[in-house]
């Protein structure tokens, strides 16, 4: 795994505040979506400690590139720390508190100064084994965590209107592709094939959501800056790798990246920014992507050998 890492110019974090709170006693309530209907559990429980490294299942790690910039030096260390150790980092998240939480493999995490919540219902997904998919925070701070495609833990004061939508699509046993916040109260799901719900969002990110359904592209996820920019990541089928659509706006370092990136080859895993607009982009080469498909294939080579004897 490789890592380029820009300038770190803003800690977000209170030390003492977060040792603190760690050892605080919580009580709450999570809603859980999964099989069609919406559960509440209830828990009281002592945080295992804000700044913690939770386990997971045996799976095979693949090599990741990272760019980061002005994202918290907490953040910065653990990437380095999960690469060392060589886990495959799918997904960098940035509370509007400052708090961040990283996943990698297939359900392992890492988190600083999130909900314990958001905690809990992780480690539930850890403990079945699960695999976490995704985790969104709302401009305010409520969250939701995705899993085995589209089963869902969600705070009790997560939209209504967003939790309607995703019962919907679990239900039907579709795929949660992508779910995403604008900072003005506006969100988009993205799920199936193509299909989409939405809400408040720019009006040219709702013709690009149309003009890829219609060419038959799979989006992958949308997301926004603290600003409003977006960008779509689709991918372009037949082994042709992921396209990206930005807003007119968006972040020009980004866009820098991300086109040297395609040049290369690459594909783009992620995108995540901070409520400074900071950003994390995970990213395969075509080196590890190569490796990955020669990897399966002997993997599923090895299994039917195995079948025939």
């Amino acid at each position: 795994m490789v890592i380029l890492t820009g300038i770190i110019t803003n800690e977000y974090l209170n030390l003492a505040s977060i040792y603190k709170q760690s050892n605080m006693v919580t009580n709450f309530l999570v809603q859980h979506i999964s099989k069609g209907t919406v559960r509440f559990f209830a828990s009281t429980s002592i945080a295992i400690g804000i700044l913690s490294t939770i386990g997971l299942s045996s799976s095979r790690a693949w090599a990741d590139y990272i760019y980061t910039t002005d994202i918290p030096s907490l953040a910065t260390s653990e990437i380095k720390t999960l690469t060392q150790q060589n886990k495959t980092i799918k997904e960098i998240v940035f509370a509007p508190n400052g708090g961040f939480a990283i996943v990698y493999n297939n359900n392992g995490f890492y988190y600083n100064f999130v909900p314990q919540q958001l905690v809990n219902a992780l480690t539930a997904i850890n403990k079945q084994r699960g695999i976490i998919n995704s985790i969104v925070f709302t401009p305010s701070g409520q969250w939701i965590v995705i899993y085995d495609n589209n089963g869902v833990y969600q705070s009790t004061n997560f939209p209504k209107d967003v939790t309607n939508k995703l019962l919907q699509i679990n239900k039907q046993k579709l795929t949660i592709n992508s779910v995403a916040f604008t900072p003005y109260g506006g969100w988009v799901i993205i799920y199936g094939g193509n299909g989409s719900y939405s809400s408040n969002i720019p009006q040219a990110l709702s013709n690009k959501i149309t003009d890829i359904s219609k060419a038959k592209k799979t989006i992958k996820y949308i997301t926004f800056t603290n600003n409003g920019e977006w960008i779509i990541i689709y991918d372009k089928g037949n082994s042709n790798g992921s396209g990206a659509f930005w807003s007119k706006n968006f972040p020009q370092q980004v866009i820098t990246t991300i086109n040297k990136i395609y040049a290369d080859s690459g594909q783009i895993t992620t995108i995540a920014f901070t409520l400074n607009n900071g950003w994390a982009l995970i990213y395969d080469n075509a080196t590890t992507i190569l490796n990955r498909l020669q990897a399966e294939y002997i993997g599923l080579s090895n299994y039917l050998y195995y079948l025939r004897q």
